[in-house]
């Protein structure tokens, strides 16, 4: 699995597009879907809104991300990286940031590789022995 992440509007899926020949038909977008209605798409972009869903469910997001589902091989996560900027004063607001960023942080411990996308342009955090 490849984790790709990044702040709000900084190009993520442009860069990814570009970068790995993403198309249309290769996007599952969890921000309109439940996890459950995934069909087998290489990319999941708005993994941030998977973080919320479990939140509400009153699961621990950085816990549901350690199932086989998330260590496929093929399969590119885009998430954004919500930890910067200013602190939310709603209580339900720092939960969710907290969480998505717990939930990123073991995403990218089991992850093949780790990109941070800023401008629109990519820079390894993590990398596999095979892209050295």
């Amino acid at each position: 699995m490849r984790l790709i992440i990044g702040g709000y509007a900084q190009g993520r899926l442009s860069y990814c597009r570009r970068k790995y020949g993403i198309t249309d038909a290769d996007i599952w977008d969890a921000a309109c879907s439940p996890l459950a209605q995934w069909q087998g798409q290489r990319v999941i972009i708005h993994a941030e809104a998977l973080a919320a869903a479990w939140l509400k469910q009153g699961k621990e997001p950085a816990q549901e991300v350690q199932c086989p589902f998330f260590q496929q091989k093929e399969l590119l996560i885009i998430s954004q990286e919500m930890g910067c900027g200013l602190v939310p004063v709603a209580p339900e607001e720092r939960a969710l940031r907290e969480a998505v960023g717990r939930m990123n942080c073991a995403l990218a411990e089991q992850a093949e590789s780790v990109e941070r996308v800023c401008c629109g342009l990519g820079m390894y955090l993590k990398n596999s022995a095979e892209e050295r």
